[in-house]
């Protein structure tokens, strides 16, 4: 009986080691396990931080990228105005340059009729001279 009852407490102290055994393996395993949890929440916390900044930018961006089409907006309604204003001074230059070119030709047409006339007038100033000179030669 004691080479069964020896028998028997190997045994038991043999499941007592194999059982130790296990804890401690199990206490590797989740000492690892927890380490992997705090290294992952850690990663966790930097991503989250990654991805607040990353929001932040976004909406800085995104402010930026409306106060650009704003003024671009504003840019498009200055030109459509310039360009309009310019076509109706291109319009009026045209105009005016019309109307100096007939005023021209119109001044040109009068200076011919003066000329005209005054021709005609000095003939016939001339005439009466020269009429008046016969008169005068006949009355001596």
């Amino acid at each position: 009986e004691l080479a069964a009852s020896e028998r028997v407490k190997r045994q038991a102290q043999q499941e007592r080691d194999e059982l130790q055994d296990e804890i401690n393996s199990s206490a590797a395993k989740n000492t690892q396990i927890a380490e992997e949890k705090r290294r992952l929440e850690a990663r966790i916390a930097q991503l989250e931080e990654e991805l607040e900044e990353e929001q932040c930018n976004t909406e800085l961006i995104n402010d930026r990228l409306k106060k650009s089409m704003l003024q671009a907006d504003q840019m498009n309604l200055e030109l459509t105005a310039e360009r309009s204003s310019s076509q109706r001074g291109e319009g009026l230059r045209a105009q005016l340059e019309r109307q100096n070119k007939d005023l021209r030709q119109k001044l040109n047409e009068l200076e011919m009729a003066v000329k005209s006339k005054y021709k005609a007038n000095i003939a016939a100033l001339e005439a009466k001279i020269a009429q008046l000179e016969e008169q005068v030669d006949l009355e001596m």
